[in-house]
């Protein structure tokens, strides 16, 4: 068990092998990569600016089977919050753990945008949270905050959107494997 003198390895992010596509000829694997990050805010020290907080959203595997169906069957969203290595003593786990907060499922699509509109999973009012294997993680996402009528909230700025609001939409016209999964999907 777990103990307070036991010490994680954590990591700022990990870089991930992406499914091949067709429509993408000619490319060596290096080009099959994405890399996710993971950190909360930190000091760098008198003479580099604060390193904002960063805790990237990814697609993950959640359900083996409906993945078989296609499109996003069986995947999920979550926000990495932190990217770790169990010490040697609790397991004999060879690859990286994630530690992340979970949306809800994608079954919500707003015809309106032609998006999936996404939410926060929480449990007993506190983020649903999982610890998942690294391979689980499929592909990095983006997520468009769900404007509201009104004025635009003057906190969403880069790095505190994600803590100022709970709702989102799934961008699909940012990344070629999301704007496929969108049109597999139905």
């Amino acid at each position: 068990t777990p103990n307070l003198n036991d010490h994680f390895d954590c990591f700022s992010n990990i870089v991930i092998r992406l499914l091949p596509h067709d429509y993408m000829a000619n490319t060596t694997s290096r080009d099959y990569t994405a890399r996710i990050y993971s950190h909360p805010q930190h000091d760098n020290g008198p003479r580099t600016p604060t390193m904002p907080v960063r805790f990237d959203t990814a697609l993950t595997l959640f359900d083996e089977e409906s993945q078989q169906c296609g499109g996003f069957h069986g995947l999920r969203m979550a926000e990495i919050r932190v990217i770790f290595k169990l010490p040697p003593h609790l397991g004999n786990c060879l690859h990286p753990l994630v530690y992340v907060h979970w949306f809800k499922s994608l079954n919500h699509f707003d015809s309106s945008v032609g998006m999936f509109h996404v939410a926060r999973s929480t449990q007993q009012h506190r983020p649903n949270a999982s610890i998942i294997p690294i391979h689980h993680l499929i592909q990095p996402c983006h997520l468009v905050p769900r404007f509201m009528k009104g004025p635009i909230n003057p906190c969403w700025v880069q790095g505190h959107v994600m803590t100022e609001t709970d709702t989102f939409y799934l961008n699909r016209y940012i990344d070629f494997s999301i704007f496929d999964w969108y049109q597999n999907h139905f």
